[in-house]
């Protein structure tokens, strides 16, 4: 826990502060954060596409098979970047990526013809399906991004100012 506080405990009290005031004005006055959800799932489908594409490269030594996972990469890449330019929408990044990561997967099971847990096949097809759904029905991603960013922002904000409060008592 203390890697997440600061050293100082007025710093970590002021910060927790800042960081409740900014969680508070951003979600119901001046409406911060649905400016920032855009970028928000832009960073998450970047990191998650780099970690899978890291991971999955060590595992397949054939090139038909990386270059799959190279497309796949280089499409999140784009995706990212047009959903930050705010020219595709949010559900249109998610659903493609969540797709494409499930033909990713069966694509690559068909070319190197590998047997698979039954389990992992139908999460492949689960995540496919995923994808198509939020393409098509839209359910709406952008509210539970701005929760979930004032919920942390919160959360963050009450354990640095509880650190903060409990150095002061000692």
């Amino acid at each position: 826990m203390n890697r997440l506080t600061f050293k100082y405990p007025v710093v970590n009290l002021v910060i927790g502060v800042i960081l409740i005031v900014i969680a508070i004005l951003g979600m119901f006055v001046f409406d911060w954060f649905s400016d920032f959800v855009n970028i928000v799932i832009a960073l998450v489908i970047m990191y998650y596409s780099i970690a899978r594409f890291l991971s999955e490269r060590l595992k397949y030594r054939n090139k038909n098979a990386l270059y799959i996972l190279s497309v796949e990469l280089a499409i999140a890449f784009l995706l990212s970047v047009l959903l930050v330019l705010r020219e595709v929408n949010i559900y249109i990044a998610i659903g493609l990526v969540l797709y494409l990561r499930g033909l990713t997967y069966l694509l690559i099971l068909q070319l190197l013809k590998l047997r698979t847990a039954f389990l992992n096949f139908i999460i492949a097809i689960v995540v496919l399906t995923l994808g198509a759904y939020v393409i098509f029905v839209q359910p709406d991603v952008e509210t539970l991004v701005e929760y979930a960013l004032f919920i942390f922002f919160i959360a963050y904000g009450i354990l640095l100012v509880v650190f903060g409060i409990k150095y002061f008592k000692k």
